[in-house]
């Protein structure tokens, strides 16, 4: 039976590969069902289970093992995207880039192997995702979750605070936020620029 035929439609909450002796096993912590259930399997298991359902699996958020530095949350913030790279890529897609190539064109040049990295890192903890071209499932249309969307605020404060203080010159994206934030404020921006993205989000998931 097909692992979508029983409503198994779950999302991987964390993943953890643990090796015991000479036996790897994985615990799996899932949600479905309004239920947190622990599943083990073997590697044998495991492997079999991707083959079974890699294109469902894909699907899916996979949260390594990951340890905070300290309990302080904007220290552990900061281990999930305090790098200067994860907040452009976050960036670039609240301003309609969505590709793998278009994230490669950014004015900030960042490299391929940095990329992938980040992008695996940030839908690792469910901040950003991707849906693949029904054409070419090479093509990866990638968009940000609820709670990446979350972040828009923080970011757009950010840009302010490098206006104020920075004085750099604005490219034109920030010259248009800017523009409008003088005109109706912060807070009615924020409120626009969201709603559009969220409409952005659902043609690509349709």
């Amino acid at each position: 039976m097909a692992l979508n035929s029983v409503n198994l439609n779950f999302i991987l909450l964390s993943i953890k590969l643990v090796k015991l002796k000479l036996i790897k096993k994985l615990n799996l912590i899932a949600y479905y069902n309004n239920k947190f259930e622990l599943l083990h399997f073997n590697h044998f298991l495991y492997e079999f289970f991707l083959f079974l359902y890699s294109d469902i699996f894909n699907n899916f958020y996979v949260m390594l093992d990951f340890e905070f530095r300290s309990q302080c949350p904007i220290s552990s913030a900061l281990d999930i995207f305090g790098d200067k790279w994860s907040l452009v890529i976050i960036r670039d897609l609240f301003i309609g880039r969505n590709t793998y190539s278009e994230f490669l064109k950014s004015p900030e040049k960042i490299s391929t192997n940095i990329l992938v990295d980040r992008i695996k890192k940030l839908r690792s903890h469910g901040i950003l995702d991707f849906k693949r071209d029904v054409n070419d499932n090479k093509i990866k249309y990638y968009y940000l979750t609820d709670s990446g969307i979350d972040l828009f605020p923080m970011i757009m404060n950010l840009s302010l605070w490098s206006r104020k203080h920075l004085h750099v010159v604005p490219g034109p994206f920030s010259k248009k936020d800017y523009g409008l934030i003088d005109l109706n404020g912060l807070d009615s921006f924020l409120k626009e620029t969201t709603s559009k993205y969220l409409k952005t989000r659902e043609t690509i998931l349709n």
